[in-house]
């Protein structure tokens, strides 16, 4: 009777140690995300078009995303123009290791993301130089046909969100930035909307 009793115990003790685990690792996946559009985050909107001039080489835009005096990210736009050749970029630099940018899993571009759209460590995080829009054109002159191409997954998006990461060990900071880049000219526009960020409400020690 006493052996089981104490067998009883050690059942009881495991079914218990199982649901405290099981409760952990609950709660650290639902706090392991930020949805973009919280309202918990902290918002800054901009409403700033950063490529207002035509003939601008270089237009950049530095983002700190949790505010702690170390620039994270540049947005950026590089202008090249001849009479008879027109390059322009648009792109974002991850500006040190610990900052990511969020994309999918086939292309090194920025994943296009919507209101809603939840942010996890655990997808498919990039911390390098990603390309938005790349746009070439050679006049009918120089051996092309005068039209300018546009290359890349963010032609014409508007109000569309690409996720940012800051990967610290303990409290990851997500965030996102909300562009949108026209289509109506030669050079186009990049408009930032918003930047927002919010720490993750866990430790991954």
């Amino acid at each position: 009777m006493k052996h089981h009793l104490i067998f009883l115990l050690i059942f009881m003790a495991i079914i218990y140690c199982s649901c405290d685990i099981l409760d952990d690792i609950a709660n650290k996946h639902r706090d392991s995300f930020v949805v973009i559009g919280d309202q918990n985050a902290k918002i800054t909107r901009i409403e700033d078009e950063i490529s207002q001039s035509y003939f601008k080489d270089s237009v950049l835009f530095l983002i700190d995303l949790d505010l702690d005096g170390v620039e994270d990210f540049r947005l950026y736009k590089h202008h090249y123009l001849t009479p008879c050749l027109f390059v322009s970029k648009f792109g974002i630099d991850c500006l040190h290791d610990l900052a990511k940018v969020y994309t999918n899993d086939t292309i090194e571009t920025p994943e296009i993301l919507i209101l809603g759209d939840t942010l996890d460590i655990d997808k498919y995080w990039l911390s390098k130089n990603l390309l938005l829009v790349d746009a070439v054109g050679v006049c009918k002159v120089g051996g092309g046909d005068g039209i300018i191409h546009k290359y890349g997954n963010w032609v014409n998006r508007k109000n569309k969100y690409i996720g940012l990461l800051i990967e610290k060990e303990i409290n990851p900071i997500y965030g996102w930035i909300k562009i949108s880049i026209s289509n109506n000219n030669m050079t186009n526009s990049l408009t930032i909307h918003q930047i927002g960020y919010k720490k993750a409400a866990y430790n991954t020690q």
